[in-house]
């Protein structure tokens, strides 16, 4: 949706007259006071100066603003959580079209399933409080309540459910897509198969504005959750890679190291009975670097509340509230198809006990992602991959790429 544009002093004022009076109070422009706080999403770490940010409030709002972009030359990028690790979802010199507001979640029985139309402006924790209310429901979508459910489900996004039903963008089966020339179609298996395609996991902003997503939906009637705690050690790696990768599809896990410890976070969806008989297959409990163990039975809405905040299954507002700061770190990723040989997660330990703030996560593959080919959907890391990887190092604003931060994570990665 972004193009390579010449953008003068009059494209603010071509905007203002296009956007019109009666929504012109959703315009923010850079002599406004929240023109610094809305010019980039909660990942900054990329400063960004776009010439304005639109507020859509409801739909039709998000068709005016991008025809405005192009009527007065000025490239608009959509933005709906604002978590692009590069800032991608703001710009300079660009019309923000924020559709963070357009968020509206109902369920609706189709023969003897269950779908969600969802606004593509949603974000996590409202669309799972939302489905909740609606009659206990849920989707496989990711951890963090804040980030918004546009870039997660176009950006291939993915969360502790989807070892047994796939990636948020798997469970989708319609789109309603703006596009840069002002046409909404809508998207699905028959119709825009192309686009519908690219959408599910190829970029979320490069093929058009999703307005609403149409997604399976699910119950999760027994949750049994799980964190274990460790010294940081070589065999606390090998273990967990060993097994959990391989194991039942209801079994999904996240490792982390971080800070001298390893925990290993986890959600069942069965019984806490079956749960530790898993993980006494697994060795864990019977390393010499095991901790402790919190082990909790939650609700469907519960898991939620566990998985990102605490060990308890409650305060359901904790998932509507937004970050109270800008998060200025760099994060980087891979797909592992191999074990990680015991020098290499040696070396690993060593660079992370270099790192105060630094984590080190990784998460399972295996069970749903090994029946996706690589073509099935834009995103093609899957059948064979045992695992990804994501480590992220804390930066302070605008710290340049040659401070010893930044060489810390570059040297972690190769």
């Amino acid at each position: 949706l972004s193009f390579l544009y010449t953008v003068t002093g009059q494209s603010v004022d071509c905007l203002s007259a296009c956007i019109g009076p009666q929504l012109q109070s959703f315009l923010v422009k850079k002599d406004s006071s929240s023109y610094q706080g809305l010019s980039t999403g909660n990942r900054a770490r990329v400063p960004r100066y776009p010439l304005a940010i639109f507020l859509a409030q409801v739909k039709s709002d998000i068709k005016v603003a991008l025809t405005c972009g192009r009527t007065c030359a000025v490239p608009a990028v959509v933005r709906a959580g604002g978590h692009s690790y590069e800032d991608l979802s703001s710009m300079s010199n660009s019309l923000i079209i924020d559709i963070s507001n357009v968020n509206a979640v109902s369920v609706f029985q189709n023969g003897t399933s269950y779908l969600a139309n969802i606004d593509g402006g949603a974000r996590l924790g409202h669309v799972y409080l939302s489905l909740w209310d609606a009659g206990g429901w849920s989707i496989s979508a990711g951890l963090c309540p804040s980030v918004g459910v546009g870039g997660h489900i176009s950006g291939g996004g993915k969360g502790m459910q989807s070892r047994k039903y796939g990636l948020a963008s798997d469970q989708v089966v319609s789109m309603n897509v703006l596009l840069a020339n002002g046409d909404e179609v809508v998207a699905n298996s028959n119709s825009h198969s192309d686009l519908f395609w690219a959408l599910r996991g190829g970029g979320a902003g490069s093929f058009g504005i999703v307005t609403q997503y149409t997604v399976k939906v699910f119950q999760m009637p027994i949750n049994s959750m799980f964190r274990l705690h460790f010294l940081a050690a070589p065999e606390v790696v090998t273990a967990w890679q060993t097994y959990f990768p391989t194991a039942p599809n209801e079994l999904g896990t996240q490792l982390t190291i971080a800070n001298g410890q390893i925990e290993l976070l986890g959600h069942y969806l069965g019984t806490m009975n079956d749960l530790k008989a898993l993980l006494a297959t697994s060795g864990m409990l019977s390393l010499a670097s095991f901790q402790y163990s919190i082990y909790k039975s939650c609700s469907g809405i519960g898991v939620r509340l566990f998985l990102w905040f605490d060990n308890s299954c409650s305060q359901t507002d904790l998932l509507t509230q937004l970050p109270s700061s800008k998060d200025y770190g760099k994060s980087k990723s891979d797909y592992v198809s191999n074990p990680l040989p015991t020098f290499a997660v040696q070396q690993i330990l060593n660079q992370m006990a270099m790192m105060y703030g630094a984590y080190f996560q990784m998460e399972a593959g295996g069970g749903f992602f090994d029946t996706i080919g690589s073509t099935d959907t834009p995103y093609p890391q899957r059948a064979g991959s045992l695992f990804v990887m994501q480590y992220y190092v804390p930066l302070g604003q605008n710290e340049q790429s040659t401070s010893w931060n930044y060489i810390w994570l570059n040297q972690l990665e190769s």
